[in-house]
């Protein structure tokens, strides 16, 4: 994140540089534009090279992220399980990588009677969640519904 931050700032500087240069007709403020445009290019390079080398990372790493804000904190915070019914509803997922997440989580401990919250039904009404047979919930988790449309962009 900070090298983008860094390449955008950089990015900035120098396309005043370069409007100075022209205005003034500078050729010493010419060569430091084009310095910078270099470095520019050489921080873009890194950063390409760095998403690459980690995108095995942001799996793992939006797996946890997922579990902890779907799972441990759903219906803990109002804000939260909103987010998440709607997420569940909109890409027909349920859990973070699977309905089998809830048993066990917070929300569950709180309602023994049910399988999975009832967002994630195929077709949601009240106390559709009680059951967990594949015609009545969604088994594909959210994670990997995340990580397909990552994939496409």
């Amino acid at each position: 994140t900070w090298l983008l931050v860094c390449t955008g700032c950089l990015s900035v500087v120098a396309a005043l540089l370069g409007y100075t240069a022209i205005a003034y007709e500078s050729r010493c403020l010419l060569a430091w534009y084009t310095i910078l445009l270099v470095i520019i290019f050489m921080f873009e390079s890194v950063i390409g090279l760095l998403a690459y080398v980690y995108q095995e990372q942001m799996d793992t790493d939006l797996q946890d992220s997922l579990r902890d804000k779907f799972i441990n904190t759903y219906s803990l915070d109002m804000e939260t399980t909103q987010a998440v019914d709607k997420i569940q509803t909109k890409y027909s997922c349920c859990g973070s990588s699977g309905f089998s997440d809830w048993p066990g989580s917070p929300w569950h401990l709180q309602n023994p009677g049910m399988a999975v919250p009832d967002s994630c039904c195929k077709t949601v009404s009240p106390g559709c969640g009680v059951r967990d047979h594949p015609s009545n919930i969604a088994y594909t988790g959210c994670i990997h519904r995340f990580s397909a449309s990552l994939s496409r962009s």
